[in-house]
């Protein structure tokens, strides 16, 4: 979860889902009568002869129904206001789908609880070293909690094509950004690197990066350099990319993990009795809950998911975009590594 603002005092959050979880943690602070501001998409159809036609809009509702599905949260109210007023009546009912990305303002008296449940899911921004450059100049700047920061730049005379020293000074730029990237990388200590240029520089700095290194920079195409370039580098979506990238690689070694404990046939549960029965002792560390089982057993995995959240336990959600998630959902889709075995 990032949160962009949170009020107690004003009664006001605004926030941004950022990952599966966020949508249990949303799930048990919205509750009928609170009011959501969001993102949404409404049919319109001004008269009988038009086409129905969706558009986008802002839409304020006063939650009268919230549902839990593997992959959204869907909120049903009353609409309160609306960004386009002309397309929507006031007083009529609307559903807002709130999905990974989604941005929302919750209005509502808060307990200290919910506040507490906000800051606990609140997600760690990453901090990723940024590079735009071309055949001859380079821009760093790092991506973090505070927003981007320019920490760098490289300029060095760009020869003509034709020019005898054109492919000299080629080489010697580029091994000297691989070096500089390095450099930065240990003196900055980045959680990883996007690198943006033309599909043809990307090939050529990657002539000159270690092959330890390579799996620490993700490359990008972009058309520009300079601080265009490290916003362009945003604006294309690869730190989102990197971020979901990390995610998988999280989900993976968690059912591993699992999978290994499963074989030795210590610290672990497997199958809803055994993880309901480690959680009644207060014995789960992990819970692994494949997000298919929202939607096939949400009223069994809802009760399971309170008693994790009173036990301290963390739960995660394991998506099927993988074969780790495939393997938990084939034998049964839930499981917990456990604190201490349970006889």
């Amino acid at each position: 979860m990032q949160i962009a603002f949170l009020s107690k005092k004003k009664g006001i959050a605004k926030l941004k889902i950022s990952r599966p979880e966020d949508l249990l943690t949303l799930k048990r602070i919205i509750k009928a009568g609170d009011v959501v501001e969001a993102l949404t998409l409404r049919k319109v159809k001004k008269t009988p002869e038009q086409q129905e036609k969706f558009k986008k809009l802002v839409l304020r509702i006063r939650v009268s129904k919230v549902k839990l599905y593997s992959n959204r949260l869907r909120l049903l109210g009353e609409i309160l206001w609306s960004s386009k007023e002309d397309a929507v009546p006031l007083k009529s009912y609307h559903s807002i789908d709130l999905k990974l990305g989604s941005q929302l303002k919750i209005f509502k008296t808060w307990k200290e609880y919910e506040i507490q449940q906000i800051m606990k899911a609140r997600e760690r921004c990453p901090n990723i070293l940024l590079c735009a450059f071309d055949f001859g100049e380079a821009s760093f700047a790092m991506l973090g909690p505070s927003g981007i920061q320019p920490i760098g730049e490289i300029s060095v005379h760009k020869p003509p094509k034709d020019s005898k020293e054109y492919e000299s000074l080629r080489k010697k730029f580029f091994k000297g950004l691989a070096e500089k990237l390095i450099e930065m990388f240990e003196r900055k200590k980045p959680d990883a690197i996007i690198c943006g240029s033309q599909k043809v520089f990307l090939e050529v700095l990657k002539e000159y990066l270690p092959p330890e290194f390579t799996s620490k920079v993700l490359l990008g195409e972009i058309s520009t350099s300079g601080i265009a370039g490290i916003n362009e580098i945003i604006k294309r979506g690869y730190v989102e990319l990197l971020v979901g990238k990390s995610r998988i690689a999280e989900e993976v070694k968690l059912v591993q993990d699992f999978m290994v404990h499963l074989a030795r046939g210590e610290k672990c549960a497997k199958g809803f009795e055994e993880v309901k029965r480690a959680l009644e002792y207060g014995a789960v560390q992990y819970l692994l809950i494949s997000e298919k089982l929202l939607d096939e057993k949400l009223e069994e995995v809802e009760p399971i998911l309170e008693n994790a959240e009173r036990t301290g336990a963390k739960v995660y959600l394991i998506s099927l975009k993988h074969e780790a998630g495939e393997m938990l959902y084939s034998i049964g889709g839930i499981g917990a590594i456990l604190r201490f075995d349970v006889k």
